[in-house]
C-alpha cells in the first residue's frame, strides 16, 4: 500500500480553518481508487516535538493507483480549492509526504 499523507504544522488562523478543510477532505475522500482517507487532529504531544495540527491521509493500494488519482481533473480541482479556502486560514507549514506501508 501507498499514503500520501499532507501534515500541517502551524495553527489555523480562524475557527473556520477546520470547517474548509473538512469540505476538502470530504472531496479528498472520494478520489478513484481510494482504499482509505483519514483526516486527524493532534491532541496530545511530547513537550518537544512538532507544533502538529492536523494531517490528511489518503491510502491506495499502489503507488500507480495513487499517482492515477493525484492526475485526475477532481483532484485539481480540490487541489485549487485547497489552496484558496484552506491554506489562506493557516499559519505554519503543509507538508506532504508519499510514503510506501508494510
Amino acid at each position: 500500500m501507498y499514503q500520501r499523507i499532507a501534515y500541517f504544522v502551524g495553527k489555523p488562523t480562524s475557527p473556520e480553518f477546520v470547517v474548509q478543510l473538512e469540505l476538502v477532505f470530504e472531496g479528498f475522500a472520494t478520489l478513484p481508487g481510494l482504499r482509505d482517507a483519514k483526516l486527524t487532529y493532534a491532541e496530545d504531544r511530547d513537550a518537544n516535538a512538532i507544533d502538529l495540527y492536523a494531517s490528511i491521509q489518503l491510502t491506495f493500494e499502489t503507488a500507480d493507483s495513487m499517482r492515477a488519482a493525484l492526475a485526475t481533473p477532481e483532484r485539481h480541482v480540490l487541489r485549487d480549492q485547497f489552496v484558496t479556502k484552506v491554506i489562506p486560514l493557516f499559519s505554519g507549514e503543509v507538508f506532504h509526504i508519499n510514503q510506501c506501508v508494510k
